[in-house]
């Protein structure tokens, strides 16, 4: 018997080994498969990732591990897009500041262009007036509000027959215009009264020189009042007395039992300082005064206010009315006129002025200031309401302060 159950012991072992040879193979495939698919995941889901931000409402399909890599790629754009690129950020304005400080100066309008109503161009670096602005035909003339009207007439009819002239008129005040002649930063300064000395040395520090003053018309300094006032005429003190506030009430001078609303210029202004030293004698205005900027609005404060009072230029009277002016109790009173000023009977009266610097009193400059002291531009001055220069100041350059002071009393 054990012959016959050899063989059979032979041929049933190579089928087992086969069987576990086989299953080996086969956990081993299964094996390599699930880790290719493990690796592959990640992939599938970097690749799902645009559909998921091209469409930001879409519900996203329930998997094991894409919530990772979902918020990668959209936090990494959305900060792209918000904060651009330093080299960006730091270009983008660079290019305008660079262009700005480099830029020329506009070229100078031509003449048939509207004058400007401020500031002064051209100009350099230094926010001063070119020094060639003169001779490439462009005046500025600043100062005197008294003035201000009589100079822009003059401008325009000097235009008119120069058409390759630009002459830009501004006012503020003969204290301003000095201090802008210092600065240099205009080219003529207007002015109803004479320069100081301190306003002289400080043109000297500046430039080196003393300006060049030029008598450019005479103005008859108007007392006004509301045209209802019945009062017509005062005395130099009674005017001193109601200026610096010890008279107070119409009824002291002849009027009605009002109290008296006095107005006055602002400080800067030269017909405020004339007044002053020329009218009250130095002493300081009321403090009840009301300061008005410029000639203009203090006229059109007195034509409506029937207790008014107050002062200024000849060119200065419409819708209001001129006292009459009496040296004293026993004298007559008189009215301003061409007549009484040129004359000097009218009390208070003085030149009104051009001053330039020396340096720059040549070529377009020059013939300006010539023209405005000639038969045109003096007949002007008629048309504007004040008085030309008699024949003999037409020539002449320079007054004294001595000799302003000593008429203006007469």
């Amino acid at each position: 018997m054990p012959e016959s159950g050899q063989p059979s012991s032979t041929v049933n072992r190579p089928l087992w080994v086969i069987a576990f040879a086989l299953v080996t193979i086969a956990f081993c495939l299964i094996a390599l498969v699930a880790s290719r698919q493990i690796v592959s995941e990640p992939v599938a889901e970097s690749q799902s990732a645009p559909p998921v931000n091209e469409d930001p409402g879409a519900e996203p399909t329930p998997q094991p591990k894409p919530k990772l890599a979902i918020p990668v790629p959209r936090t990494l754009h959305s900060t792209v897009i918000a904060q651009p690129s330093p080299p960006a950020e730091d270009n983008q304005p660079v290019t305008p500041i660079v262009n700005a400080d480099l830029a020329t100066p506009e070229p100078i309008q031509p003449a048939s262009a509207p004058i400007p109503t401020g500031g002064f161009v051209p100009q350099n670096g230094s926010g001063r007036v070119a020094a060639s602005s003169a001779l490439a035909g462009f005046i500025t003339v600043k100062g005197s509000d008294t003035l201000v009207v009589l100079a822009q007439k003059w401008a325009e009819a000097y235009m008119g027959k120069r058409p390759q002239v630009r002459i830009q008129v501004i006012g503020g005040g003969s204290g301003v215009g000095f201090a802008a002649l210092q600065n240099q930063t205009v080219d003529i300064a207007d002015a109803s009264r004479p320069i100081k000395p301190t306003e002289i040395a400080g043109s000297i520090k500046a430039f080196g020189k003393k300006p060049t003053e030029y008598v450019v018309a005479i103005d008859g300094l108007s007392v006004f009042v509301n045209e209802a006032n019945p009062v017509k005429e005062l005395t130099l003190d009674q005017l001193a007395g109601i200026f610096s506030g010890t008279i107070r009430n119409w009824r002291e001078v002849g009027g009605s039992g009002s109290p008296i609303t006095v107005y006055s210029r602002e400080n800067s202004s030269g017909t405020y300082e004339f007044f002053k030293e020329h009218v009250l004698k130095g002493k300081d205005f009321a403090g009840s005064a009301q300061t008005k900027q410029g000639a203009a609005l203090l006229v059109r404060s007195i034509s409506k206010d029937k207790n008014g009072i107050g002062y200024g230029g000849a060119g200065d009277t419409r819708g209001i009315r001129a006292l009459g002016v009496k040296v004293n109790a026993i004298s007559p009173a008189v009215v301003p006129s061409e007549k009484t000023v040129l004359n000097q009977t009218y009390p208070i009266w003085r030149y009104l002025y051009n001053y330039v610097n020396a340096a720059a009193d040549k070529d377009e400059i020059h013939a300006y200031l010539t023209w405005i002291r000639g038969a045109e531009g003096q007949k002007i001055v008629k048309e504007a309401n004040f008085y030309p220069l008699l024949a003999d100041l037409q020539s002449k350059e320079l007054r004294t302060e001595s000799q302003e002071v000593t008429q203006a009393r007469r």
